[in-house]
């Protein structure tokens, strides 16, 4: 009985994945049809981008969405994760494929506006190394918490780069989401530091 209605819980996941296809086809239709190597980037790019705020956004609420889906969430917070993670690592990996070759791996320092107009590159490897940390956490002790945070700067380095150079963020409704989701990974942040703060001048 536990075990079914656990099941049953995660469906309510289903709304958010539709919301995020939903997303993709509505902003695919503002504009003619284009190459699908072009379409792809562009949907694992958004896809990854969302499910890594909601990701972000989750850790904030483990203990209430524990209760709520009666499992421990941090499983299902590192399925949405590291599933988002793979999206997000398609991106560029069908850009280079089809457009600018491995060089769409190398961070651009040619510049200051060339480097944060491809912050997505660097952003890509501190998403690999905060996952990482969360793997190893076992290995690196309390430490992991600090190379984990590596994430919540790859976050805005991305949304940095999706402002700059994105397709999709053309449109004012797509850069206004855009601009709430970096405040709010932001906020989560702040407020994920706050008690141990609070904890520490108590002591």
């Amino acid at each position: 009985m536990a075990t079914r209605r656990r099941t049953r819980s995660l469906w309510y996941l289903a709304p958010l994945a539709v919301v995020g296809l939903a997303l993709v086809l509505i902003l695919f239709n503002m504009q003619p049809p284009v190459p699908w190597e072009y379409g792809a980037v562009r949907a694992f790019g958004l896809l990854g981008y969302l499910g890594i705020a909601f990701g972000v956004a989750s850790s904030q609420y483990m203990v209430e969405l524990a209760r709520f889906f009666g499992r421990p969430f941090v499983r299902l917070h590192h399925f949405i994760t590291y599933t988002s993670l793979a999206l997000i690592a398609l991106h560029p990996i069908f850009f280079a494929a089809a457009f600018e070759g491995p060089s769409a791996f190398v961070p651009d320092l040619s510049s200051w506006d060339a480097f944060w107009r491809n912050a997505g590159r660097p952003a890509l490897y501190l998403l690999a190394v905060g996952a990482l940390a969360a793997i190893l956490r076992g290995t690196l002790g309390r430490n992991w918490r600090i190379v984990h945070w590596l994430m919540y700067l790859a976050f805005l380095m991305g949304t940095v780069h999706a402002l700059l150079v994105g397709t999709d963020t053309r449109y004012l409704a797509m850069r206004i989401l855009v601009v709430a989701l970096a405040v709010f990974v932001a906020g989560v942040f702040v407020a994920k530091r706050l008690p141990r703060r609070r904890r520490a001048s108590g002591r």
